[in-house]
């Protein structure tokens, strides 16, 4: 590492083929993907296909509380006609 003072403050730069890999090219590839990524998935979930449960048009699948004869909800997976 080449080490100098510019202004009062201590840089350090890296020197060698091998120390720019791994203090600038590596650091800089992983902060890269790591947006493409968050990028790539917030668009997949904002444009999101609908899930097979919910393709049909006559019916769609919904959890839904229910109250019994004795006054006990329940939570169910019900059919409703669309």
């Amino acid at each position: 590492m080449k080490s100098f003072v510019w202004k009062g403050i201590p840089v350090n730069i890296p020197d060698t083929r091998t120390e720019w890999i791994f203090v600038v090219y590596v650091p800089l590839a992983f902060v890269i993907l790591s947006l493409a990524s968050a990028i790539f998935l917030g668009l997949k979930r904002k444009f999101k296909l609908p899930s097979p449960l919910y393709t049909s048009t006559l019916h769609k699948k919904s959890i839904s509380k229910h109250n019994d004869d004795y006054g006990t909800s329940h939570i169910c997976l019900c059919n409703n006609l669309a």
